[in-house]
């Protein structure tokens, strides 16, 4: 990353211009370029492009993530002639200093000018779903140089923020990686971090001018310092190697050399200088600036600015050489700080991306042999993210099944059992559709809304702020049941959404009625609306004759049908939510389709659902009399509650038993001339109750479950 708070100035080359790619020469070795990605077209002080990062999705596809002034690009770098974007984000500001980091299926970014605070994006529906922004808050900082994350430790360690500028931010990614949960922010020596490196909770901290500086984090809130060492110069950025006993770093500093660090005894407080080397290209000036390294095995690969994208051979730190390089800018001197901005070579590939500030994301090869075999060696090395996964080895970790739609069970992103996320179909709302439409002015980040349950105060709906979406329009669908509420939006700074910085308004919306319940925009602190959502009218009893296209009720389960009931036959429903008749459901001529409504209560749960845990859709071809208004069947019988009672429906004079586990709980014998027997629901209990009825010439049994 450029070093923003250096001791010396600088110079970002003005003349700097869109340069189409084949207009680029470079000189190489040992290096290939395979595909070149540069459709960005909006810079900053000359800057077009700045940080990279990797991904590896649970299907071994790779992806670059850059950042440029404006925006997040994602770039699908598989197949590397062919370097495609997939996604992009607007980061909310514009920003020359972005960094980006991984853990489990998230990416992380920050940036260094604005207020975008932290955004997580979540790539688990790589590769055939979408890039998901989960998460952005600004709360505990707005700006910061660079993130690094301690995977197996599951932490986050913010640089050079806003909200710690002489110290660390450290969240803990465990619980849940797309809601950070801060652990500490503290102060520490050295002052201001510009980068940092984090293995097994001892942070590598580049301090600048200060020097580099060793701190056991073991305890978040009150850290350890292990060792330090001045460098000589801005120590910018470092890499660990050698099983963690050596570290080298670069210094950003015009004509400074790398240098490697033996940091073996630095539990007691011993860190010494081993070697410090460059190897510029143009053997005629001596003033190459070296960026970001970071090392696989003994090689280092550092993004080498005016010198492209380098790999040094440093396992004897005595005689460091220059292995391989990809000149990246065609120069004759060093005179700015263009060219090679970062570099990631962790992909399982072993192909190395990197980003030009002006030109872009290159896909490179190498032919130097990077050690990545270390991917069976039983050690967490080289980057993995754990004992032989991650970084360039397989991706850890079973990739979790995909959702199944029809398998009763809520898993993966589903909002309830077999319905909502991003796979399922939408849950069915059991109630009203409502939907806010918000045109949001030029300050987004002011703006939220709620909506208040009037019967338990309870928040039901809410959202905002909305950081970094300047005169968006956003549409927030949700679902509420029936009942009363109370709709409020809010404005932080006390003007609105109109009309001074903008011309924004709100509008909420009945959709299932297409009624517009609140609207606005032009208020200051806060605006409220209070509403109510009227259910159905309940009816009781109804009798249908011919063709039914569609219609529905309220009452206590959802029961559909698509048969036929046919000339004298029967089909008697029982319920309790609602009976949705689809358009295939037809009553022919001379049937007759009964629907018997229970404990239909707007606003309320049915109250007389006691028994309407296990209710009956049944459908029979009976030509038995009609009796009392209903048809019943001959030699069995149908139960639902209603208003107190279970009813049992029968043809003609029979006993009637309920047992549970062969203890009589109810007998009784139906009168001559009557169809139907009421059992008071105070005598059932929950649980399975056999129940036979006895005639003449048999005994039937069924089972009622009462929940």
């Amino acid at each position: 990353m450029y070093c923003k708070f250096g001791p010396f100035p600088i110079f970002i080359s003005l003349f700097t211009l869109f340069i189409p790619f084949l207009g680029i020469t470079q000189t190489s070795s040992n290096m290939t370029l395979e595909g070149n990605w540069n459709e960005n077209t909006i810079s900053r002080n000359g800057v077009f492009y700045n940080d990279i990062w990797g991904y590896v999705d649970d299907s071994n596809n790779e992806y670059a993530v850059i950042g440029s002034p404006e925006k997040i690009h994602f770039i699908d770098v598989t197949d590397p002639t062919t370097p495609t974007q997939v996604a992009e984000f607007v980061g909310g500001s514009s920003s020359v200093w972005r960094d980006f980091k991984r853990y489990d299926r998230y990416i992380y970014a920050v940036a260094d000018e604005g207020g975008e605070g932290l955004i997580i994006f979540d790539m688990s529906q790589l590769p055939s779903g979408n890039i998901i922004k989960v998460y952005q808050d600004n709360s505990d900082f707005t700006t910061a140089h660079n993130i690094y994350i301690d995977v197996k430790e599951g932490r986050l360690y913010v640089a050079g923020s806003s909200g710690s500028f002489n110290g660390l931010i450290v969240y803990d990614l465990t619980a849940n990686p797309a809601n950070p949960t801060k652990l500490s922010e503290p102060t520490l020596a050295g002052g201001y971090v510009h980068d940092v490196f984090v293995q097994d909770n001892i942070a590598y901290c580049s301090s600048g001018n200060d020097g580099f500086y060793i701190f056991d984090f073991t305890n978040a809130s009150s850290p350890t310092l292990l060792a330090s060492l001045p460098t000589g110069a801005y120590n910018h950025s470092s890499w660990i190697y050698d099983n963690g006993n050596k570290f080298i770093y670069a210094e950003e500093s015009t004509g400074r050399d790398l240098g490697i660090i033996d940091v073996s005894d630095m539990n007691n407080g011993n860190l010494t200088i081993l070697n410090t080397f460059k190897f510029p290209l143009i053997t005629s000036d001596n003033n190459i600036t070296y960026h970001n390294p970071f090392m696989i095995g003994d090689y280092a690969i550092v993004s080498s600015y005016m010198d492209g994208v380098t790999i040094f051979d440093i396992s004897d730190p005595d005689n460091p050489v220059r292995v391989a390089h990809y000149d990246t800018i065609n120069n004759s001197s060093y005179s700015s700080l263009d060219g090679c901005w970062g570099t990631y070579p962790f992909l399982p590939s072993g192909n190395i991306i990197a980003t030009d500030i002006e030109t872009g994301l290159y896909v490179l090869s190498t032919s130097v042999s990077l050690p990545t075999t270390k991917c069976g060696n039983g050690v967490q090395d080289d980057f993995e993210e754990d004992v032989d996964c991650g970084g360039f080895c397989e991706p850890c970790g079973t990739p979790p099944p995909a959702p199944t739609c029809d398998d009763g069970i809520q898993n993966q992103d589903e909002t309830a059992v077999d319905c909502g996320g991003t796979v399922c179909n939408p849950c069915p709302c059991n109630g009203v559709n409502m939907e806010l439409t918000l045109v949001l002015d030029d300050y987004p980040s002011e703006t939220t809304w709620e909506v208040v349950d009037d019967a338990t105060s309870a928040v039901v709906a809410s959202g905002g702020s909305y950081i970094g979406q300047d005169f968006q329009t956003v549409v927030e669908s949700f679902c509420l049941p029936y009942g009363c509420y109370e709709f409020t939006i809010f404005d932080s700074y006390g003007d609105g959404i109109c009309c001074g910085f903008g011309n924004g308004s709100y509008s909420l919306e009945d959709v299932d009625n297409s009624t517009v319940i609140a609207s606005g925009g032009d208020f200051n602190s806060s605006e409220t609306t209070n509403f109510c959502l009227t259910a159905p009218a309940c009816p009781t009893d109804e009798t249908y004759n011919g063709a039914i296209s569609s219609d529905t009720y309220s009452v206590s389960n959802n029961i559909t049908s698509d048969g036929i009931v046919e000339d004298g036959s029967v089909v008697i429903f029982q319920a309790g939510t609602d009976i949705d008749l689809i358009a295939n459901f037809e009553v022919e001529s001379n049937a007759e389709f009964t629907a018997e409504i229970v404990a239909c209560t707007p606003f309320q749960t049915p109250t007389s659902t006691v028994l309407a845990a296990r209710l009956i859709q049944k459908q029979q071809e009976l030509t038995t009399a009609k009796k009392n208004g209903h048809y019943v069947p001959q030699t069995d019988f149908v139960i639902y509650p209603n208003k107190g009672y279970a009813h049992i429906y029968l043809d003609k004079m029979q006993e009637v038993r309920l047992q549970k586990n062969e203890e009589i709980l109810y007998q009784d014998t139906l009168p001559q001339g009557f169809n139907r027997l009421r059992i008071p629901m105070s005598i059932l209990e929950k649980g399975k109750h056999a129940i036979s009825l006895h005639t003449s010439d048999k005994i039937i049994q069924k089972d009622l479950i009462i929940e």
